[in-house]
């Protein structure tokens, strides 16, 4: 079956389609399946309507990445492969799930592996967990260069993490699970720094701030609209490249016409919220974060490593925090992928997260999920080493 256009597939019952009666006869809706490949499928006030509302009854904390304004963004400034899958029970829409479609790198370590995967935007579709099984085969069946679904940092706890547990439509492997941290923003920063921290913690914190403003007048500059972005691609460049994720060239901040345009399209969608903070007239640290559906995201913190005995990071966290409850706050910062200790530090709660591949059941399929286990035990049996390691060094006095 070919993967270009609108496809829909019949599947009886799958949303517990029920009968519509009359006094003569019953007949029973069917449900479908259709993938919207075009700007006007997936705009057409029905599927818009049904989306949004379906992004309201979620308790996905990775909201936006599922909304129809991402969705656009990826479409215009990247150009990217995109599907909305929806699921219809007559003439109603009862679920969505945003598809993207592309190569996808897995680094192995020992190996690298790179093939073809649909990827569910925002971790997990807006469905009940009956309908993402026959989702799965539709994919598997409707993409027939598609190698894997793949979730990234799908809820544990969710609707669509049971029916990938229990699916019988690929190979599941589970990359990590983890962690994700939360802070559930109360309505001042003098309450949240009571409630969170005791009195020496907070008197630490705030002569961090000190220290680094009396190396320069501290100025938090808050990024929202497109013309602000040049200057923050400009500064938040500077500070990339002197950061210690320069060293492994994986900073992320670059001054582009590609991120320009990027981030622009975001801020005219009211859904970019980053910050710069400036020590005098220098940039010592920025943060890459997007706003929307009541979540804060942080995406990525950077600081000029030769300040980093100042504590720039640490510091622009604290007046990025602050801001937050004081300007258009949203409910709850999202401090996004990675167990770092900072976020333990200064969140308020946490939820299980993983990420996820769903390989298709072939020949291939079935030598990658081979490959898969081989580097899961691996890194098990290191961890395993790792921890005896350690056990051993505390035992005997020894640090490592």
């Amino acid at each position: 079956m070919s993967d270009h256009g609108e496809h829909r597939m019949a599947v009886a019952g799958i949303a517990g389609g029920v009968a519509a009666s009359s006094s003569k006869s019953q007949v029973a809706e069917t449900t479908a399946i259709r993938f919207l490949a075009t700007e006007r499928e997936w705009n057409a006030p029905q599927v818009q309507q049904a989306w949004r509302r379906l992004l309201r009854e979620t308790a996905n904390p990775n909201v936006l990445f599922a909304s129809p304004e991402w969705f656009e963004n990826k479409h215009k400034t990247k150009r990217e492969e995109l599907r909305v899958a929806v699921v219809e029970n007559g003439a109603k829409i009862a679920a969505v799930a945003p598809i993207l479609l592309g190569q996808k790198k897995f680094d192995l370590k020992f190996r690298q592996m790179r093939f073809r995967t649909a990827q569910v935007l925002g971790g997990e579709g807006l469905m009940r967990e009956e309908m993402y099984e026959p989702l799965f085969q539709q994919i598997f069946q409707t993409f027939e260069d598609v190698d894997a679904i793949h979730f990234r940092l799908l809820p544990i706890e969710s609707p669509c993490w049971k029916a990938v547990q229990s699916s019988r439509a690929g190979w599941v492997h589970v990359h990590n699970q983890f962690k994700m941290y939360f802070l559930d923003l109360p309505k001042t920063f003098d309450e949240y720094l009571a409630v969170r921290f005791d009195s020496k913690h907070r008197g630490n914190l705030k002569r961090r701030v000190k220290v680094l403003g009396e190396q320069g007048e501290l100025r938090l500059q808050r990024i929202t609209a497109p013309e602000d972005v040049p200057e923050f691609l400009r500064a938040g460049g500077q500070v990339a490249r002197a950061s210690w994720q320069a060293a492994k060239a994986d900073y992320l901040i670059k001054e582009t016409p590609e991120w320009n345009a990027y981030l622009s399209d975001l801020a005219r969608r009211g859904l970019l919220r980053s910050y710069l903070l400036w020590s005098g007239s220098k940039p010592c640290a920025y943060e890459l974060g997007f706003q929307g559906g009541g979540y804060y995201y942080g995406s990525l913190t950077g600081y000029d490593s030769s300040m980093a005995k100042y504590s720039p990071g640490t510091v622009i966290l604290l007046l990025t925090i602050e801001d937050l409850m004081q300007h258009d706050p949203p409910e709850r910062l999202n401090f996004g992928e990675g167990e770092d200790e900072y976020k333990r530090e200064f969140a308020t709660s946490a939820a299980g997260v993983a990420n996820v591949t769903m390989l298709r059941r072939s020949g291939m399929g079935s030598l990658r999920a081979t490959v898969f286990g081989a580097y899961r035990s691996l890194r098990t049996l290191k961890q395993s080493r790792d921890v005896a390691a350690a056990k051993e060094a505390h035992s005997s006095g020894k640090t490592i």
